[in-house]
Parts: structure tokens; C-alpha cells; sequence
């Protein structure tokens, strides 16, 4: 069994998660309710994980020592078979449910990404929806949703907005919000399609272990 504290966001946490069961058939993950996520372990997995025990966080990992790549990095994987299956149990463990079916999704992490520009990623979403025909955007975005929703709806798209708010700064999220952003996360992971801005964020690993299609706006 592998012993790992990751105590960065849900994104970091269930990255690590996968990585560490593509080596490890059982985890003892410490996991810590903190500013990164406010919810305790039981909120986000009601039912529990198979061959992942939670116990007390002790320490922040850092890098795997199969590879020596960060826990919480696509790459820190051992086995990339084992950790896409790890994907598909873990986020069907985590609580929320996807509220809708889109034809494409958007994942703007503008706060994490500063470079990012909204009518870039309002083209890209535009660009990719004529080309495939698509009728209905769910839109999430830590920031700048209104702008991009009239540019989107101008454009004769049906957008749906998430449930939780938008952040005053990255991962600002108190423990209601973060219950409601599992039902957005599902939500977004649900759509054949996601858009996105190009650059650091964990919540598009289980779409990539799905083999969605990612798209990045440039």
C-alpha cells in the first residue's frame, strides 16, 4: 500500500488519486479539509473509493518515486491503463451528478490561467460548435461568464451556466460552492466536447482518461 498527502485542490487530489492506484492496487490518502477543499472526504465520496482508505494527512507529497514526476501531474502516472480505469471509479465515487447533457463544454480557469482571453475562448467555443453542428454550451468558467455567454447566445448557441458561482480568486470556494461544483465538474465532463484555455488546471484529467475531445482555444 502507497501512503500520499496531496493538499492542494479536488483536481490535484483525485489526479493523485488515479496516479497512485495505477501503481498501488490499495492507498492510504491523508486528506485534509483546508482552503483548497473545505469538504470533508465522506462529503466527496459518500460511499468511499475501492482500495483508497482515508486516514490523516501527514506531510505534501510531492513526486512519485516510479518516475519522479509531481502526484499530482498527467504524467505521474505508472501504468496509463490503470490510471484511466482509476479515473472512471473515482469520479463515478464523487458525489454530484451531471444536471445536463451539452454538446460541448468550456473550461475557462481564468484565474489560474491569466493569459487566457475570453474572446478567444468565446471563438474557439463558436468555432468548434459550427463545425460539429453543436447546439448547447455549458459554460465553466471561474470568470468573465456573462461576457462570454452574450458573445456565445449572439452566435445562436443554447448556453447553460453552472450552478456554482463565479471566484474572486482561484479556488475560493466555501463548502456549499464546492458541493455545487461537483455537479458542474460532472457536468462538464459529460460533454463529448470541452474548449478550453490552454494551460495548468487538474480538472481535465478524467476527460482525457475518458478520451473526451479537448479542444484548446488560441
Amino acid at each position: 500500500m502507497i501512503k500520499v498527502t496531496i493538499r492542494d485542490g479536488l483536481g490535484a487530489r483525485i489526479t493523485t488519486l488515479a496516479n497512485a492506484l495505477s501503481a498501488h492496487a490499495e492507498v492510504a490518502f491523508g486528506w485534509a479539509e483546508n482552503e483548497h477543499c473545505p469538504l470533508a472526504h465522506d462529503q466527496v465520496f459518500p460511499h468511499g473509493i475501492a482500495g483508497v482508505h482515508f486516514v490523516e494527512p501527514e506531510g505534501d507529497g510531492c513526486f512519485t518515486d516510479w518516475n519522479a514526476r509531481p502526484f499530482f501531474s498527467w504524467d505521474g502516472a505508472k501504468n496509463r491503463k490503470r490510471a484511466n480505469a482509476a479515473y472512471s471509479r473515482i469520479m463515478a465515487a464523487m458525489a454530484g451528478d451531471a444536471k445536463q447533457v451539452c454538446d460541448v463544454g468550456v473550461c475557462g480557469r481564468f484565474l489560474r490561467n491569466p493569459q487566457g482571453c475570453p474572446d478567444t475562448l468565446a471563438a474557439g467555443v463558436s468555432r468548434t460548435a459550427r463545425d460539429s453542428g453543436a447546439k448547447t454550451v455549458f459554460l465553466l468558467c471561474d470568470q468573465h461568464r456573462k461576457a462570454i455567454a452574450e458573445t456565445l447566445r449572439e452566435d445562436g448557441l443554447e448556453v447553460v451556466m453552472p450552478a456554482c458561482p463565479p471566484l474572486a480568486s482561484d479556488l475560493d470556494r466555501g463548502c456549499l460552492d464546492t458541493r455545487l461544483f461537483l455537479d458542474d465538474w460532472k457536468t462538464l465532463l459529460a460533454c463529448p466536447v470541452i474548449v478550453a484555455i490552454n494551460g495548468p488546471t487538474c480538472l481535465l484529467n478524467p476527460a482525457r482518461a475518458a478520451g473526451r475531445e479537448i479542444i484548446y482555444a488560441t
